[in-house]
Formats: structure tokens, sequence, C-alpha cells
């Protein structure tokens, strides 16, 4: 996708992060418009610049979003602010407000096909043929084994003029190769489409995952978000009775975050959990004792806690355990 084709995202974001001379507000924008092209480095490269006071829950959406798809989102994900509403922008709203808008992407990313199309329609019925929902229109019914209607919302997507070069190459990529067998995202987004015709958002998030994972558990976007949701909303317990399911992916060890709710867990004398060849980190052990006896030893004083905590461990998941924020640098 070009910035031609991205810059028409900006229908959905209110007007007044439009004002001259917003350099926050212009950083925002850059980060929504880089995570809808994919270039996931670049966004938290953007999110790093991005003052504390210019986080809001859709620029966190698409900062997890990238940490997610590069490999990041259990090491670093309270490198920055959290906010648990951010995860999912599970659409509570009416139809066409913003989490509907930012929610499409992660649905189709996780296999909540069905879902994504629900949102998407009901985004196209009350804004009428804007570009990136006519894109994802697109991709759904690809997904979901409708060429000729994919082509239908292409052909659409090919009267604008700002997205004319797209729509033609995605016309021509489902000519020659019917389904886009060949595209792997594509292919992961089919794999992981439960088949059970799911279109409610009424549901918990742990009914959310269960339906994904259940379906495909090797999906481990949906096992990463569950996770994610489970760290946010300090649900320990739950963190450690997932571990065991890592070693399926192959993994060498414990991601950051999950290696240290795992130790918060033990220090609280939960029950030990089976993780097989995945077991504690010696050097996240230590630094949850380390961190532990400087917040023992200032606790009577909590703000001067914080600050000194945040020295060494504002990005880890023992302060925002302990203090309810993230990201706080020194």
């Amino acid at each position: 996708m070009k910035w031609g084709f991205a810059a028409v995202l900006w229908a959905c974001i209110p007007a007044v992060v439009w004002l001259e001379g917003d350099r926050a507000a212009r950083e925002q924008l850059r980060i929504v418009a880089l995570a809808e092209e994919r270039r996931w480095a670049e966004v938290l490269n953007s999110a790093d610049r991005l003052p504390g006071a210019a986080w809001n829950p859709y620029v966190n959406h698409e900062v997890n979003r990238a940490l997610a798809h590069s490999g990041q989102m259990g090491e670093r994900m309270f490198a920055y602010p959290q906010l648990t509403q951010a995860l999912l922008l599970v659409a509570q709203a009416e139809p066409g407000d913003p989490e509907l808008t930012y929610n499409v992407n992660l649905l189709l990313e996780l296999g909540c096909v069905n879902m994504a199309e629900h949102a998407a329609m009901e985004l196209l019925e009350v804004k009428g043929n804007v570009p990136f929902v006519l894109d994802w229109l697109a991709t759904i019914y690809v997904v979901k084994g409708s060429d000729e209607t994919a082509a239908v919302f292409l052909n659409r997507l090919e009267g604008i003029p700002a997205c004319h070069g797209r729509a033609q190459q995605r016309l021509k990529q489902l000519r020659t190769d019917p389904g886009m067998m060949d595209d792997s995202e594509i292919g992961l987004q089919r794999a992981s489409n439960p088949q059970k015709d799911l279109v409610t958002f009424d549901m918990t998030p742990d009914g959310l995952f269960d339906y994904l994972l259940d379906r495909n558990p090797s999906n481990r976007m949906a096992w990463d978000y569950r996770m994610a949701y489970y760290l946010l909303t300090q649900q320990v317990d739950k963190v450690v009775a997932h571990l065991p399911e890592l070693d399926a992916f192959g993994v060498s060890s414990l991601p950051k975050h999950c290696a240290e709710a795992l130790a918060i867990h033990r220090a609280r004398g939960g029950q030990p959990a089976s993780l097989g060849r995945l077991g504690p980190s010696e050097e996240v052990e230590k630094q949850a004792k380390a961190f532990l006896a400087t917040y023992t030893r200032l606790r009577s004083a909590p703000s001067v806690a914080m600050k000194e905590l945040a020295k060494e461990y504002g990005g880890s998941y023992f302060y925002y355990y302990t203090f309810g924020v993230s990201g706080v640098k020194e």
C-alpha cells in the first residue's frame, strides 16, 4: 500500500489533529498510516518519538499490532504506555465510531473473518465507499473464497483516483492467482478463520480467544493477544496456566513479560506450573527479588518508589503490575 492510498484513512481521524504546528498529532497520523501499510519497524520508531501526552488508545492499538507482527509483544509491550481498552478496541459503540474503523484490521489478523466482515459492512453503510473499507472488504471475501465478490469491491476502489493503481494491482493478482493462494498473509488469515459462523461482538475476551484457539491452536497472534490481555488485567494465574502451550510454538525460552508474570506468581506462593523445557528465567527471578527489595524499602513513599524503580524497571511487567502504568522513563 502506498501513501496515496493510506491517506484516505484520515477520513476517520478527528479534524482537530490537522491544526497547524501540532507535531504530536502529525506523529499520531504517521503511526496510523504506517500501520495501515504494515511498516512495523517504522511504527515502533515513530512511537518511540511520540510524547507521552500524545499517547491515545488508537496509537497504542497500532503499536501493539506492530509488536505482535514483529514478534516483540512478549518482550517489549510494557516498554510503551499501555491502556487496557486499546488492546482489542472491540466495537461496542455505534456503527461508524472509531472503534469499528480500527478494529477491522485486527479482527482479520486474529482470524475473526466473519466479525471483520460484519464491522466493515457497517462502516460501508455509514461512510459509503471509503477506500480502505473497500480494500478490507476485498480482502475479507478473498479469505472467504469469494473472488467474484472481492472483485466487486476492487472495481469500486479502482474508480477512486488515489487508489486506482492499488486496485488494478489486486485485480491482476486475483486473475493470475485465484484465491490469492500464493499470498502468505491471506493464507494465514484463511487458516486461522474458525468455520463456525460468528459475527457477534457480545463476548468476553476469554470467549474470543477460546473461539480462535480451539479452531487453530497454532494461531500465535491469538495466543499473544490472549497473554497480553491477561497481563494488562493482571491475571497472572491465567498467564501461568497457559505457559505450557508455548512449547508447541517451538520457542526456546519464555517471553520476558511472561517470565516476569511467572516470577510474580511464584513470589505470591502460586501453584508451580509444569512448563516442560521452558523453566523460570534465573535472570528474571533475580530482577524480581531486586525490584521487591527496593519497593519494600521505599513503599512508605510511593512517589519516590515509582521514580527510583523507573530507572531500571519502567519498561517491565513488574512496574506495571505494581503501579498500573508502563513505558515510564527515568
